[in-house]
């Protein structure tokens, strides 16, 4: 039986809220895996997005060049929270061997970008103007 990725990400959902969200990933990728259905998963970060919004609850991926320390997700979570109107906030750790240094933050339809490489970028516009 074919899976939409909306009934997916309702799936991952709901079992990262019982039994944790690394078991709740583990199991959706060895699925798509087996299924050979990997190309489903920018649908489905869409979809769970739009669950957890409506949950009240909003994903915040950070992508950086390590994993981030305990400290570094509750600082950003708490941050988060004053910008969101007190919607609870589950941080998504993304490594990002691209980034030199700094974070991107992605959350709803707003970026932090932090990074080294996007501060140069700025440095290089405002030389140049």
């Amino acid at each position: 039986m074919k899976q939409s990725a909306k009934n997916l990400a309702r799936a991952v959902y709901f079992t990262a809220k019982t039994d944790g969200a690394s078991k709740a990933a583990t199991g959706l990728f060895k699925l798509l895996q087996k299924k050979n259905q990997l190309k489903l998963l920018p649908q489905i970060f869409v979809a769970l997005d739009d669950i957890s919004a409506d949950e009240g609850e909003i994903i915040v991926r950070v992508y950086s060049k390590t994993l981030l320390t305990n400290d570094q997700k509750s600082n950003i979570e708490n941050r988060i929270l004053k910008l969101s109107s007190g919607k609870s906030v589950a941080i998504e750790s993304i490594i990002d061997s691209k980034i030199i240094g700094g974070i991107k933050i992605v959350f709803g339809d707003k970026t932090i970008d932090q990074t080294i490489k996007n501060k140069i970028n700025k440095l290089r516009v405002a030389i140049s103007a």
